[in-house]
């Protein structure tokens, strides 16, 4: 892809930036910093994702140039080379671990858990909660891969009004969920109303993803001059809103408020953001945003592995030093890995 003729440059630094923050909440001894709804970062992630999907795949699907299998096989093809790296990483270090400190899991069990992981697949572990317990934040992949599907297969029959109640009943259903569990942060977890508010989490954020897409032009105009603000007041909304405190009994309705109306507003605001100056440094945030989610546990324990107590005495540089090294790192994979892989893939499958 020639990143100079990217039409979404701002949509690539929002995924970027929200990438971080997921990173901060990940990583609270690099930084001292505690950015309390920085697990939102998810819910954008997956309204950016239905949009971004919508702009390259909803005619396509609709008109038969492509059938969803095939569809299937372009998202994997796109999330796998880069995930296949992480799963190797967090291997490397769920098995040293257990060998250095003589865990009590068993290698059959360590196996099991690295197979299903490798299919995006969840594993359930004696001792933690987590669907994916070798890497936690792959759970919103697993949540992401199943609503793509459920898209692609029901692509025939979503028409703007299907989909407009798509949307509006998950986004009652998730608003039930963050009122009863008092805010969004769930979803990644084993149980059963963990695994249904995961998905609805999922599916809410990819179907209104799509749906803005669709009716992006007239919702600009709706908005009366949303067209003219700056697609930088997109960043200040989403930052404020993902590095703000918990509020306690009012942290349920933020959630809601953040997901169904800030964070839609943003990405229509941001995708009507023409060139800037700071384009080649937004391209390069969406370069890294993968990369920084899926990588950002097993750099985090290599660098305290390394560093040791230096992590925590030197905070929040720490932090900004494991920022910037894997923003460097996902450029460098992109290119010399990725990229290629992808292509070879490609070639090799879609053909």
């Amino acid at each position: 892809m020639d990143h100079r003729h990217n039409r979404y440059a701002f949509l690539d630094g929002i995924r970027g930036m929200a990438a971080i923050f997921v990173l901060t909440l990940h990583t609270q001894d690099f930084w001292h910093i505690h950015f309390f709804r920085g697990y939102l970062a998810v819910d954008l992630f997956f309204i950016l994702s239905g949009f971004v999907i919508a702009y390259a795949y909803d005619e396509k699907l609709k008109c038969d140039k492509i059938s969803a299998p095939k569809f299937l096989l372009i998202r994997l093809i796109r999330l796998y080379p880069v995930y296949l790296l992480s799963l190797l990483l967090c291997s490397f270090i769920l098995i040293e671990t257990i060998w250095k400190h003589k865990l009590s899991v068993g290698y059959g069990e360590t196996l099991n858990m690295i197979a299903l992981g490798a299919l995006f697949l969840p594993s359930q572990v004696a001792g933690s909660s987590y669907l994916f317990s070798i890497n936690p934040p792959y759970w919103s992949l697993f949540f992401e891969l199943i609503t793509n599907a459920v898209y692609a297969i029901s692509r025939p029959l979503l028409s703007n009004v299907v989909l407009a109640s798509i949307v509006l009943i998950s986004g009652i259903c998730l608003t039930v969920v963050s009122f009863v569990h008092g805010n969004l942060d769930v979803g990644y977890a084993w149980g059963f109303w963990s695994l249904i508010a995961g998905f609805l989490r999922s599916v809410f954020g990819i179907f209104f993803g799509l749906l803005l897409f669709r009716h992006r032009l007239i919702l600009s105009t709706a908005l009366k001059g949303a067209k003219f603000i700056s697609p930088w007041l997109a960043f200040f909304m989403i930052a404020a809103i993902l590095a703000s405190p918990s509020f306690e009994h009012y942290d349920k309705i933020i959630d809601v408020f953040s997901v169904v109306l800030i964070f839609p507003f943003s990405v229509l605001v941001a995708a009507q953001g023409e060139t800037s100056r700071f384009q080649s440094l937004l391209l390069i945030l969406g370069t890294a945003s993968y990369p920084i989610y899926v990588l950002h546990e097993p750099v985090k324990n290599i660098f305290q592995y390394v560093l040791k107590d230096s992590v925590e005495i030197y905070a929040p540089v720490s932090g900004f030093a494991l920022v910037v090294f894997l923003i460097v790192l996902s450029v460098l994979i992109e290119k010399w890995y990725d990229i290629p892989l992808r292509s070879w893939l490609s070639n090799k499958t879609l053909r």
